[in-house]
């Protein structure tokens, strides 16, 4: 088996639990299209090793996009596959917020390809659009597949038992006529795709990354009658930086944004600039925030502001709060940074340094915002965006507490060298594809060919140009391979 499906097998599997996988629970990269490739690399690994084949019991525990994806595969290679959900349908994260935005490709801007609007999978593709016509796509695509697999919605207290050759799974489904319909049932392989978890506040009016919300209103506003609203966005990931644009940009959506640049030929220095800060050695280095920040401040590309000043919205004064001054972080994607570094200079938001405290209360029609220092603030709306509790250290503890070296390890990890999101399948092991050309020189591979990515062309140039990233993406692969 190729070394990459090697190290991808070897990321995912729970140390002591030898059939047990986390899938996209902690990788950096976790876009939509990042995990359903994850789920295929998993799923061809498995294969390729003789643990899943023809009959195979194996347990998908998680409905959402990589569980019906790995499920998916699985069913389609032989195996006999149930899906445990704990919701009553599946995609249930993505059904409350039909307004926003994805793409498969985007935030792997500046790279090639990252404008290509389909996916180009072999099992449950899709295209851009938003939530809701994704989830649709999703969905139609899963009805095809859902007949070769077992599913249990409501599935409740999910535990898994070491037992020899396999894992011992017991849940409880309650009934809607009352009482429980218990289950137990031995697989051989068990695939934890339960993803991150969803932010949690104890303040009444916040609301999760994929909740619905109004952050992209702005008709209501009369510029003679009304007054702006002030909106705190505390955060400095992706979750945080993508509010900042949308409360401040009108309509924003990032691939909008990224093909007006590309349309402008003077996005080649903006492009040079970016890579010439990514491929710095200090770069990938988590424990030296202050790099990158100082990096993206510096980083001033007037033909960009004009474009964003020609965007900004009339009805919000926006404040954007982190802990530290360096709010440009390895947690959060190139294409945010940038964006974010051009809106700042112009002058399309404040920052307000501070940890937020949880005394922080409603105040009338307001927010009053309590800091750490003893200072408080009042806005109109706030939006915390500090990240979810982990769903694997509150469903599963024991795989959370093994799993200790490998996420620490991943929090070093480069998104844009993760190998764990390439095509590492070949072509046909799971049906008919149509793969996008994100580089016309980089062929995916055939059953002929290694699964491995050609290190030619312009994507992999590009890459190439990140040698600290490189670095650490192998002391990655050889920190999975030692005991």
């Amino acid at each position: 088996m190729p070394l990459d499906l090697n190290a991808v097998l070897e990321a995912m599997r729970v140390r002591g639990m030898e059939r047990v996988f986390v899938l996209g629970s902690f990788e950096r990269r976790v876009t939509i299209y990042s995990q359903q490739v994850r789920a295929l690399n998993l799923i061809e690994a498995l294969c390729r090793t003789g643990k899943i084949t023809t009959g195979t019991p194996v347990a998908v525990v998680g409905a959402g996009v990589a569980g019906l994806t790995a499920a998916a595969a699985a069913a389609g290679r032989g195996a006999k596959v149930t899906v445990l959900e704990r919701e009553a349908a599946p995609l249930s994260l993505f059904r409350s917020s039909p307004s926003r935005w994805l793409h498969p490709f985007i935030y792997d801007w500046p790279l090639p390809g990252s404008t290509t609007d389909r996916a180009g999978l072999p099992i449950l593709d899709w295209t851009a659009g938003t939530v809701e016509e994704v989830v649709g796509q999703l969905a139609l695509g899963w009805r095809k597949h859902a007949r070769a697999v077992t599913e249990l919605y409501g599935a409740e207290d999910i535990n898994l038992f070491l037992v020899d050759g396999g894992v011992r799974t017991t849940w409880n489904v309650p009934l809607a006529s009352g009482g429980v319909t218990p289950g137990d049932e031995r697989f051989e392989v068990v695939v934890l795709a339960i993803g991150f978890g969803v932010e949690e506040s104890t303040l009444p009016w916040q609301r999760s990354y994929w909740k619905r919300d109004d952050l992209d209103e702005y008709g209501w506003f009369n510029k003679g009658l009304d007054q702006r609203r002030s909106w705190l966005v505390s955060g400095c990931g992706d979750g945080a930086l993508t509010d900042v644009l949308r409360l401040c940009l009108r309509d924003f959506r990032h691939e909008n944004m990224v093909r007006d640049f590309v349309s402008d030929p003077r996005i080649v220095e903006a492009i040079e600039e970016v890579t010439r800060i990514e491929s710095d050695p200090r770069a990938g280095d988590a424990t030296n925030p202050e790099y990158l920040s100082t990096a993206y401040k510096a980083l001033n590309l007037p033909f960009v502001i004009k474009k964003l000043k020609e965007r900004l919205r009339p009805d919000t004064e926006v404040t954007l709060n982190a802990t530290s001054p360096d709010y440009f972080t390895t947690g959060s994607s190139v294409l945010n940074r940038f964006l974010l570094a051009q809106l700042r200079h112009a002058g399309a938001f404040r920052f307000l340094p501070g940890a937020v405290l949880p005394t922080t209360a409603k105040d009338g029609d307001g927010v009053r915002v309590d800091f750490k220092d003893g200072l408080s603030r009042r806005f109109d709306r706030v939006v915390l965006r500090h990240g979810p509790k982990a769903t694997v250290e509150r469903w599963f503890p024991a795989v959370w507490g093994a799993s200790k070296a490998y996420r620490e390890t991943w929090k070093q990890a480069p998104m844009l060298l993760d190998r764990t999101r390439e095509h590492l399948w070949v072509v046909g092991a799971f049906g008919s594809e149509d793969r996008p050309n994100l580089a016309a020189s980089d062929p995916a591979p055939t059953a002929n060919s290694s699964a491995r990515a050609r290190d030619s062309g312009t994507r992999s140039a590009m890459m190439r140009e990140v040698p600290s990233r490189v670095q650490l993406a192998r002391d990655i692969v050889n920190a999975f391979e030692s005991p």
